[in-house]
């Protein structure tokens, strides 16, 4: 009788005090149908919402971005309401969702707005043969400063002016590494950007002044090699909440990952002997 009424007073508690919490998250988008909610029958939104409502932690949240489908990320936010204790929050999640790993949070009160973040970091790899490498970079320095993406972004009823404030390319083991740092960016703009970029810059056409142009001729690349880096918001620090178990085994599928890519890289030496 006792424990029955412990735990309706612990739950009332936790009722009447109420965080409402930020936790950044990283996915593999290769694992999931989509972001939004509805979108298939295994979308990020719908994962983490099973695994709440299953466990009592929320009935609903905000996302800080949608990404598209296949698309990764490493530090997305999302924001709820909860009664529980935000290390027992992430331990339930990091058990009971696959694909996610929940890592760093912060407190907020119910007046924060997720979606108006500070900065967004986005990454974008890919394959740099038969790239001229400095061409590329060059390319990708036009976007940098305010401009109008109408021609890169799939239209939609939000505004296509947007700033995006640096643009870095590295070489790195046969890859570029693309990384885009903005406040806040249009429908595919990313993917559209580096589909001109990599377009001009794979053949000895003269690389033309990105918003001259009126119509679009180059493709929008493909969304796997891209990741949602991270999402900043002034004056707000994340604290670490770390699951070492899903660390680990997402480390041991890295190395999987590597072992099968030097397999691989030895039979086609072999091959091109």
């Amino acid at each position: 009788m006792f424990r029955y009424a412990y735990d309706i007073f612990i739950k009332f508690l936790g009722i009447l005090f109420r965080m409402y919490y930020l936790l950044k998250f990283g996915y593999d988008g290769r694992c999931f149908t989509g972001y939004q909610r509805g979108n298939g029958h295994r979308s990020v939104e719908d994962s983490i919402l099973e695994a709440m409502g299953k466990y009592g932690i929320s009935d609903s949240f905000s996302s800080a971005a949608r990404t598209d489908r296949g698309v990764s990320a490493a530090g997305n936010v999302i924001v709820f309401k909860s009664g529980m204790e935000i290390g027992k929050i992430t331990g339930i999640l990091n058990s009971q969702v696959r694909g996610m790993i929940f890592h760093s949070y912060a407190e907020v009160d119910r007046s924060f707005r997720v979606r108006f973040s500070s900065m967004k970091h986005y990454r974008y790899f890919l394959n740099s043969r038969g790239i001229d490498a400095a061409r590329f970079r060059r390319t990708m320095g036009m976007f940098s400063g305010t401009h109008d993406f109408s021609l890169f972004s799939r239209k939609d009823s939000r505004s296509p002016v947007r700033t995006v404030e640096s643009v870095s390319v590295i070489e790195r083991d046969g890859f570029l590494e693309v990384n885009i740092f903005g406040p806040n960016f249009v429908w595919n703009q990313i993917r559209y950007m580096v589909g001109f970029a990599r377009f001009y810059s794979a053949g000895s056409e003269e690389v033309p002044y990105p918003f001259d142009l009126q119509h679009r001729k180059w493709p929008l690349a493909a969304s796997d090699p891209l990741i949602l880096m991270n999402i900043d918001y002034k004056d707000l620090d994340f604290k670490r909440s770390i699951n070492k178990k899903k660390v680990g085994l997402w480390g041991r599928q890295l190395m999987d990952l590597r072992l099968h890519a030097a397999v691989l890289d030895s039979i086609i030496n072999i091959a091109y002997e």
